[in-house]
């Protein structure tokens, strides 16, 4: 079993927020089960929801954009 960072998963979380596709189907690009996804979307679900830098990538701060670009290469 891999152990994720909070760190990773509030990335993927943010990164999720901005795209386009489903639930399902960025769990599959990204190649995480989607049950898994979609626990650590109710587990995070006030960080990523209601916190500065959830949806506006202008607003993340350095550590955060490091993180998104880390996890998407």
């Amino acid at each position: 079993m891999v152990r994720r960072t909070k760190e990773f998963k509030t990335a993927l979380l943010q990164k999720l927020a901005l795209s386009p596709l489903s639930l399902r189907q960025f769990a599959k690009q990204e190649g995480i089960g989607f049950s898994t996804l979609y626990s650590w979307k109710v587990q995070f679900r006030d960080y990523v929801d209601n916190g500065p830098s959830a949806v506006n990538p202008d607003k993340w701060s350095p550590d955060e954009k490091f993180a998104v670009v880390l996890e998407t290469a």
